[in-house]
């Protein structure tokens, strides 16, 4: 369904993980190790007290300037202190995380994959940064990699795999889920940035289209503009539908705003944006529908597949409050797709050759709050062991969970894209 190739390159959090963005303060990269939580809770629940060499596991994790995902760090180590405290660590052994954080810059990101190059000691690392392709130059081959789905080679090169659905698999369950509501027609509405108006849009575009609906508008719309104007550009009371490709979170609540101002009975499809739950609180997106990867962030009341267990490690074991956003989730099911690799080669044969000649052969998964995985995945996309998304939707301040059956997307159809 893409028109080009060239469409690829844009991030894959850029539509499904952005929602867990904050700030930060440094341009730095810096590593820390840990095995335990520092004030792990006494547990009815306690496991048998792992021993031997610890088994480690890596993340690279962007958290120090403007794109930061410190969710992301704070949920790895609430897992690893929870498979020490209750699950005997990994295979009898203790598993321990080794993390490294970066700035948005490349070089931060390449100074923290030399670090994990130079580590035997480290068989997998887990890539959250938009730098993915600098760490991969530096890790494939050297390390069992988990990546961020930032471009078509994270798909496509061999001992590099993906759970993140990255921009192929959102495009696809976005029209289907206006085409399941019986959309024929429907305007996109997407933040004004380059790589969104050149990547994005043309690929959701051509999904919409394959989806049997037709496309009447295409608005951009600027930060801090006119929203009343972009919407009303969207011509929101004269279509059906509306897909709304805002990686600006602070876009999301003065367009829903403005949408109710319309009267607008349209029905919005988003990028997750806006599923953040700071953002979902405020009403400004009810109604709105969401792929979403994982179901970490659905309201506890309604809780999908793994939501309540993955709440209960993160409230237990967390180092202060737990953050339950989007990458939470995310990467807490990324470090327990790791231990069932390692446990699955065993504690005494985990190596980065091991777990690659797994990953290859054939390994599926269903990660705690997450849909099913399974490596390798379609030829030519060796890599996108993640092809299925859930459908949230924002109702009354609060993120529901619409069915505990994903959407799965077949990807044969992007094959000739590579041709």
């Amino acid at each position: 369904m893409r028109r080009s190739v060239a469409m690829a390159g844009c991030g894959a959090a850029l539509l499904v993980t952005l929602a867990a963005c904050g700030g930060g303060s440094s341009d730095s990269s810096g590593s820390e190790s840990a095995s335990s939580s520092p004030s792990m809770p006494t547990s009815s629940s306690a496991g048998p007290e792992p021993s031997g060499e610890p088994l480690k596991i890596g993340l690279i994790n962007q958290e120090n300037e403007t794109i930061a995902f410190p969710e992301g760090s704070a949920a790895a180590k609430a897992v690893i202190a929870y498979l020490n405290a209750e699950q005997g660590g990994i295979d009898g052994r203790p598993a321990e995380l080794v993390l490294c954080t970066t700035g948005d810059s490349a070089e931060s990101a390449v100074a923290c994959a030399n670090q994990f190059a130079n580590d035997p000691s480290v068989p997998l690392v887990i890539v959250n940064t938009y730098n993915s392709a600098a760490v991969n130059k530096i890790l494939v081959g050297k390390k069992a990699l988990f990546t961020f789905n930032n471009d078509i080679p994270d798909m496509t090169t061999p001992d590099l795999y993906t759970l993140d659905p990255g921009i192929l698999v959102p495009a696809s369950v976005s029209a289907q889920i206006l085409a399941d509501q019986g959309v024929k027609t429907a305007s996109i509405m997407y933040t004004d940035d380059p790589t969104v108006t050149a990547a994005i849009v043309p690929l959701v575009d051509a999904a919409l289209t394959a989806a049997g609906i037709e496309v009447k508008q295409q608005v951009p719309v600027k930060s801090g503009g006119d929203y009343s104007a972009a919407v009303a550009a969207a011509d929101p009371t004269g279509v059906d539908g509306v897909m709304m490709l805002l990686v600006d979170n602070s876009q999301c609540g003065p367009v829903g705003e403005a949408l109710t101002d319309f009267g607008s009975t349209a029905k919005i499809v988003s990028a997750d944006v806006c599923s953040a739950p700071t953002t979902v609180e405020t009403g400004a997106v009810d109604g709105w529908r969401f792929p979403v990867t994982n179901t970490g962030s659905i309201d506890p009341a309604q809780p999908g597949p793994g939501t309540e267990e993955l709440r209960r490690i993160l409230t237990t074991y967390s180092e202060g409050e737990p953050n339950f956003a989007t990458l939470a989730g995310f990467t807490a099911a990324h470090v327990m797709a790791a231990v069932d690799l390692y446990t699955q080669v065993g504690a005494d044969n985990v190596t980065t050759e091991s777990l690659n000649e797994l990953l290859a052969a054939g390994w599926q998964a269903q990660p705690l709050s997450y849909a099913p995985v399974s490596c390798p995945g379609q030829d030519p996309f060796i890599g996108a062991c993640a092809t299925s998304q859930f459908v949230a939707e924002a109702v009354d301040g609060k993120l529901i969970l619409v069915s505990e059956t994903p959407i799965t997307v077949d990807l044969a159809p992007y094959a000739e894209l590579l041709g």
